[in-house]
């Protein structure tokens, strides 16, 4: 789920190194992940989970699972761990 929130804490910020393309990866991202972990933080007493995939530079999506919506996935926020290549 891509609340209008989520997205603009993620592009409100220069130090997440986004472009503007990068939230369109968000389901290939969530989908085909190589790296998925359980954060150990919550969100809103929400379990986050993050999801890493090497999309021409490493790019992140913090989720949490909300319970209350049938367990949906739901954007907190996005970034880049490096400029894109």
């Amino acid at each position: 789920m891509l609340e209008s929130e989520a997205v603009r804490h993620s592009y409100g910020k220069a130090h997440h190194l986004l472009e503007n393309d990068d939230i369109f990866h968000y389901v290939d991202v969530v989908n085909t992940a190589t790296d998925i972990k359980i954060l150990g933080k919550k969100h809103q007493n929400n379990e986050v989970l993050t999801f890493t995939k090497d999309i021409e530079g490493e790019i992140l999506f913090a989720v949490e699972v909300r319970v209350n919506h049938e367990g949906w996935l739901s954007l907190i926020t996005c970034y880049r761990l490096k400029r894109k290549r």
